[in-house]
């Protein structure tokens, strides 16, 4: 899924250190929506997978590491209208996007130098 906007707000939470971002794929996003579905009985919208998908990680992260912590996310919507998204998942026709990391330097090269106040 490509998402090609950021709020002000969380740019700005993120230049502050006060978030991070994580990636992963959507292919990923969506393994993490099935079990969490198949756990909770809760299918999440496509784009809370995402955060499906690190929330978990992170727990995991954290009992490997026998570290207790309290781990907050937010899930939008519910999939009933995204039913035809995990019927494609399920099919194999979702398909990972991935760009060369020379792509993605030579984009961020070509983008206007502004400031932040």
């Amino acid at each position: 899924m490509g998402y090609h906007g950021i709020s002000p707000l969380v740019s700005a939470l993120y230049r502050e250190m006060q978030i991070e971002a994580k990636v992963c794929t959507q292919r990923q996003a969506f393994e993490a929506a099935v079990a969490f579905a198949r756990a909770e009985g809760l299918v999440p919208s496509p784009e809370s997978s995402y955060a499906v998908k690190v929330v978990a990680d992170e727990a995991l992260a954290c009992k490997e590491k026998n570290e207790r912590k309290n781990i907050l996310f937010v899930m939008n919507g519910n999939s009933n209208l995204d039913v035809a998204t995990f019927k494609e998942f399920f099919e194999g026709a979702v398909e990972d996007q991935q760009f060369a990391e020379e792509q993605v330097q030579a984009a961020l090269e070509r983008l206007p130098n502004v400031g932040t106040s």
